[in-house]
């Protein structure tokens, strides 16, 4: 497949542009969606004369020029784009714009938070083959973000294989690790096509708190790796960390950590009642103290030059255009398993599993898969549709929702309103921020 910078969607009434250079969608208006895709068809010259004789010179001339304002033309030259029609789709987008896949269930750790309950390889997973048929189909309908993650990826072999094939079909992968089985051979062959962002999972400043999550020798085993990625893998690392009830009082170190060993970002993560965590539910957290958590963490990074990100208000990322219930599961994301389940949501229950790519596309699951439909057709619970927050929160996380008993269709355990926010992002207190430290 042809590399280009951009890659154009043509959605029904609109368009989305995805950026390579900055791994980001954009999405534009219908006009601009068209004059892009006859640019790209006949060259800019005779689609800019054609819109021209339609809409007028100073029509065309603004449309262009806005095109190029926000970096999708330059000032001369053609458009760097494949462009993608879907048909129109009820209520979402045409296809995923990231799929989150799942390369095995084996892995050398035993976490107490871990969502897939991971350990052992499952029986039939997938083969190379077929998770190179299913990037095949994602590029193909412009699912430009993949997220490779396990159990632990790097028990695959075949997992640079896997991220050289996205890379080639023009696809942004990130790779989720707990970096302890990486070797110098497995960081030369990744060097070759890098993926887009690696990141590592730590949990913890010290043995004393990531081991007791973890497992016993995890930290020294994953901070032995980071080093070596470090000194030997140029394209760098992120750290990721779980907030849970073990190391909601470390987020600082774990700044500094990260800081020090040289890490471009720490990413907080909020725990999910999923896999191994409805087991061990004393490791969750509410949202008032990882608000909390993550804002002194975020002062201290200021401080540091260190990059912390966490997910906005504390649960789901949301697009700015985003009109469905809930989170974005089904709505702009979906999982598939080690053994090829499709799943709007990988830490959705089982019951929510919609198809399996072994006998149904990718797109058509995406598209007529009942608990897709069924998410997207959700409307806001009475508690939710009366509350002030409810065009920031959309409702909030469905796994919480449903492992608190309020089902699909509830409130969220982690409500803005019941947390006491106020407007200011993350609602830091001082008081508990003593606490926490």
């Amino acid at each position: 497949m042809t590399q280009t910078r951009f890659v154009l969607r043509l959605e029904q009434g609109f368009g989305l542009v995805y950026d390579r250079q900055v791994h980001e969608y954009l999405r534009i208006g219908a006009a601009d969606a068209r004059f892009l895709a006859l640019a790209r068809a006949i060259g800019r010259r005779p689609a800019s004369s054609a819109l021209e004789a339609e809409a007028g010179r100073t029509y065309a001339e603004g449309l262009i020029q806005g095109l190029i304002d926000r970096d999708l033309l330059a000032p001369e030259g053609e458009f760097d784009a494949r462009v993608v029609e879907l048909p129109p789709a009820d209520g979402t987008y045409g296809a995923p714009l990231a799929a989150h896949i799942g390369l095995t269930t084996a892995c050398n750790f035993a976490c107490r938070h871990c969502y897939s309950r991971s350990g052992r390889k499952s029986p039939g997973e997938l083969e190379l083959e077929e998770i190179e048929t299913i990037l095949d189909e994602l590029a193909a309908i412009g699912c430009q973000q993949l997220v490779f993650g396990g159990g632990e990826p790097f028990l695959r072999k075949d997992l640079p294989r896997l991220i050289g094939r996205a890379n080639a079909l023009g696809l942004d992968s990130y790779v989720h690790t707990n970096a302890s089985l990486v070797t110098q051979p497995m960081l030369d062959a990744l060097a070759a096509w890098p993926p887009t962002g690696l990141t590592i999972s730590l949990d913890g400043a010290t043995a004393e708190v990531n081991d007791q999550v973890r497992g016993p020798g995890t930290f020294e085993a994953t901070l032995a790796a980071m080093r070596m990625i470090r000194e030997r893998y140029a394209p760098g690392f992120a750290i990721s960390m779980t907030v849970t009830s073990a190391n909601i009082g470390d987020t600082v170190r774990m700044v500094e950590l990260s800081a020090r060993e040289g890490a471009a970002l720490l990413l907080l993560r909020p725990p999910f009642p999923a896999g191994n965590l409805l087991d061990s539910k004393q490791l969750m957290v509410d949202l008032p103290a990882f608000w909390t958590a993550v804002g002194l963490a975020q002062e201290r990074g200021a401080a540091l030059g260190m990059k912390v990100n966490s997910p906005a208000d504390g649960g789901a990322v949301l697009p700015n255009d985003f009109e469905g219930f809930g989170c974005i599961a089904g709505h702009v994301v979906m999982g598939i398993t080690p053994t090829g389940a499709i799943t709007p949501c990988l830490n959705l229950p089982d019951e929510f599993i919609a198809g399996n790519v072994r006998q149904r596309s990718v797109l058509e699951t995406w598209r007529e898969g009942a608990s897709f439909r069924a998410l997207r057709a959700l409307e806001p619970n009475d508690e939710c549709k009366s509350c002030e927050h409810y065009e920031t929160c959309r409702g909030g996380c469905r796994i919480r929702a449903i492992d608190a008993g309020n089902g699909v269709n509830g409130a969220d355990t982690w409500c803005y309103k019941k947390a006491g926010r106020g407007v200011t992002p993350f609602g830091v207190h001082r008081e508990r921020l003593r606490v926490l430290s």
